[in-house]
C-alpha cells in the first residue's frame, strides 16, 4: 500500500464539502455565461441548459444535505 492509499484510507470522505464544491463551480459557471450575455438577452443555448440543469442540481443536493439533519 503506497502511502497516498494509506493516508486516503484514514481520511473521511466529507459528502458536504464536495458537495460545497461543486455548488461554487457550478454557480461560478452559471455567473460566467451570464456575465457573456447581454442585459435582457435570453437564451436557448445548449450549453448554458447544461450549465443551469448543474447550477440547480448542485444546489437541490445542498438542501438534500441540509434536510437530512
Amino acid at each position: 500500500m503506497t502511502l497516498e492509499q494509506w493516508l486516503a484510507s484514514k481520511m473521511h470522505n466529507d459528502p458536504w464539502s464536495s458537495a460545497i464544491d461543486e455548488c461554487i463551480d457550478a454557480c461560478a459557471a452559471f455567473e460566467r455565461k451570464m456575465d457573456d450575455l447581454p442585459a435582457g438577452v435570453k437564451t436557448t443555448d445548449a450549453e448554458f441548459a447544461l450549465i443551469c440543469n448543474r447550477r440547480e442540481a448542485a444546489v437541490r443536493q445542498l438542501q438534500s444535505f441540509r434536510h437530512s439533519l
